[in-house]
């Protein structure tokens, strides 16, 4: 995102890795606090009072991120809470004195990111739509002739080709495969994201409200070493711990309630099509109708319980590094640096060149409907 953000003049200050002038701090009156993104905050008022921001895309800095499944979900969670905070003490960026500096794209840019946090909380009911939809007996797409039909695939089709299309393009800077595992993540994160912004804005502290504390991202540690062969967690505590504790039994559930709805519409349908037209007609306007994003967020809520099973054996820290025996300054070895592809990586491009394919097939198809 922050190559792109940056084409626009709007990148954030994110993290620790990024320096600013003395100058630029005092002038928006020193480190911001009240919000738990405190790097969008600075950003957001650099911005707000003419300063410019820059990204440079290239790999300078190596910092600690989470290597736990309990960290991870503190960072993200603590992100999106962070993004909505500052957009509520910058009135969404839209007007006030601390933005009144701010490039229409940048205006932009911030609100955007903003309205997709609250999106958090509907992209987990459009998840629970189609089962439930499916397993009440109703069907996905609405039409009343075969002309509308067409013209329907037609342009789910034409959406699916340009999202490809869209993807290839602005997944260059960051690399193809990197950004399609941040897209899976954003799919079994939502119900995580969802509660937390219900949970600290929306419900009272007698109905479950609570605030969320700051944690730096390095700091958070986990008794299950999951990552960790030689003092990892034994199985049945892992998946205690990541599937009760930390709320993965609502992917569990509903990977197996979207597997019954499939199930059930799929048999209806054959049970009361006279014919195989019929039948492919039904098929197609209720499970199957192209790109089965079902399918696609089954597979992205079994990520989480494949990590309690399968965690990742990740190297002790100084085996990847150089240090220096002088200075004792530590440097990432090139290999590390590297993408590394797993058949996991192979697995998620394969299901997604199907659903394409199998849209394709379906666009051709519709012409002899």
């Amino acid at each position: 995102m922050e190559p792109t953000k940056d084409a626009n003049g709007v990148a954030w200050c994110t993290g620790s890795g990024y320096a600013i002038r003395r100058q630029a701090l005092e002038n928006i009156g020193g480190w911001p606090v009240g919000s738990l993104a405190e790097d969008t905050f600075t950003s957001s008022l650099l911005l707000g009072s003419g300063w410019k921001t820059a990204f440079c895309h290239e790999a300078l800095q190596y910092g600690t991120v989470p290597d736990t499944f309990t960290g991870h979900l503190k960072q993200r969670t603590r992100w999106t809470l962070g993004t909505l905070q500052t957009a509520l003490k910058l009135k969404f960026c839209m007007f006030g004195p601390l933005v009144k500096g701010m490039s229409f794209f940048a205006r932009l840019s911030a609100f955007v990111f903003a309205i997709d946090a609250f999106f958090k909380i509907f992209l987990l009911i459009a998840l629970l739509t189609i089962p439930i939809v499916l397993v009440s007996g109703g069907q996905l797409v609405a039409y009343s002739t075969n002309a509308q039909l067409r013209w329907q695939i037609r342009l789910c089709f034409a959406s699916l080709i340009l999202t490809r299309f869209n993807e290839w393009i602005t997944y260059l800077p960051s690399g193809y495969r990197l950004a399609q595992r941040d897209t899976g993540a954003q799919l079994w994160m939502a119900p995580f994201h969802a509660m937390t912004i219900v949970r600290s804005f929306i419900l009272p502290s007698w109905l479950g409200g609570k605030a969320m504390a700051f944690s730096s991202s390095g700091s958070i540690k986990s008794e299950l070493n999951e990552r960790d062969p030689k003092t990892r967690a034994p199985l049945l505590r892992r998946l205690k711990v990541i599937l009760w504790d930390c709320d993965v039994y609502l992917h569990l559930l509903y990977i197996l309630f979207v597997i019954a709805a499939v199930s059930y519409s799929t048999v209806i349908g054959i049970q009361h099509s006279s014919n195989i037209h019929k039948l492919l007609i039904y098929l197609l306007t209720h499970a199957f109708w192209p790109p089965m994003l079902w399918l696609l967020s089954v597979t992205a809520c079994c990520e989480p319980i494949r990590y309690a099973i399968w965690p990742p054996t990740m190297p002790d820290r100084e085996q990847l590094l150089d240090r220096d025996p002088k200075t004792g300054i530590a440097r990432p070895k090139e290999h590390w640096k590297k993408q590394r592809y797993t058949k996991t990586t192979f697995w998620h491009e394969f299901q997604y060149s199907g659903v394409t394919i199998f849209t394709a097939v379906i666009f051709f198809g519709a012409f002899f409907i």
